[in-house]
């Protein structure tokens, strides 16, 4: 699906691994995550990308709210693309490694 032009998944899963690493409580928004997608990826079709990611992830999505996200087109004109609102669980915090007494 890349090679005809769909959405840059690697990327938009990338920006969403730093949204949460710079998150206060690690659970970015839409948002958080698009402030952190490349602006050469920041095209209308990443932004349906990103609700795959959302949903693929679990994100929770609050009926009746929106955000608004602006994407570029190929011809460099403008769009904003209005998107439920919606935040991703928190990742679960790797164990810490125990020591090994002999």
């Amino acid at each position: 699906m890349r090679e005809l032009g769909g959405p840059a998944l690697d990327e938009l899963r990338r920006a969403l691994d730093v949204a949460t690493e710079h998150h206060d409580v690690g659970r970015p928004n839409l948002g958080d995550v698009w402030a952190q997608v490349s602006p050469e990826h920041r095209r209308p079709k990443n932004v349906l990308g990103l609700l795959h990611v959302a949903v693929a992830g679990g994100a929770t999505f609050l009926d009746d709210t929106t955000e608004r996200l602006e994407a570029v087109r190929p011809d460099g004109s403008r769009v904003v693309c209005a998107v439920p609102w919606g935040v991703f669980p928190a990742r679960p915090t790797p164990p810490a490694p125990q020591e090994v007494t002999a």
